[in-house]
């Protein structure tokens, strides 16, 4: 019994390393720092815009004696 509970162990240690090493494998691929980027200008035209939504949003607020700003809301 004892000596099944070492193998066990000793498998679990394995595993650990094993998903350890995929993991720093996987993290060194798809690492963005050494990823190549291409730089892609886009030109926009006036045609290509469309303002869908024009709101304005005012947010109230209480100033106190001493220049203070706190939320009125």
């Amino acid at each position: 019994m004892r000596r099944r509970m070492c193998v066990l162990q000793q498998q679990l240690v394995d595993l650990d390393a094993e998903l350890e090493s995929d993991i720093k494998a996987l993290a060194a691929r798809n690492d963005p720092a050494i990823e190549d980027m291409d730089t892609l200008v886009l030109k926009p035209k006036k045609s290509d815009i469309a303002v869908q939504l024009v709101s304005l949003v005012w947010t109230p607020y209480w100033q106190n004696a001493n220049g203070m700003l706190t939320p009125a809301w």
